[in-house]
């Protein structure tokens, strides 16, 4: 008898520690969707530069967002591992790796600017 409710008891905490651990998976997934709307709404101000006179501010801001973007590159990792350890399937974000492909024309096009000044 007391095995048994040593059993329901561990079982018991068990299930509440995988709650905890599942609502703290959503929460990193709704903020990691969160910072991804973030460069997507960056990017789309990258896209308006235009004064040569400011290249140092937009290699700055370009920097920041590749940073940003390896940053969300290991939360996305992280994020996938504990869905994997919760036997849950991987979630994809495929727009992460379109931003990091979308921000390199503009990272080059600055970079030229900034050299030919």
């Amino acid at each position: 008898m007391r095995i048994n409710n040593l059993i329901d008891t561990k079982e018991k905490s068990l299930r509440e520690d995988r709650d905890i651990i599942e609502n703290r998976l959503v929460q990193m997934k709704k903020n990691f969707q969160d910072n991804l709307d973030k460069i997507k709404h960056e990017l789309d101000k990258i896209k308006e530069y235009n004064t040569i006179k400011s290249e140092d501010e937009y290699n700055k801001k370009i920097a920041a967002l590749n940073a940003e973007l390896a940053n969300l590159t290991a939360e996305m990792k992280e994020i996938n591992d504990m869905e994997v350890d919760l036997d849950q399937p991987p979630t994809e974000y495929p727009e992460l790796d379109k931003y990091k492909i979308d921000i390199k024309p503009f990272e080059e096009l600055w970079k030229i600017v900034k050299e030919s000044q």
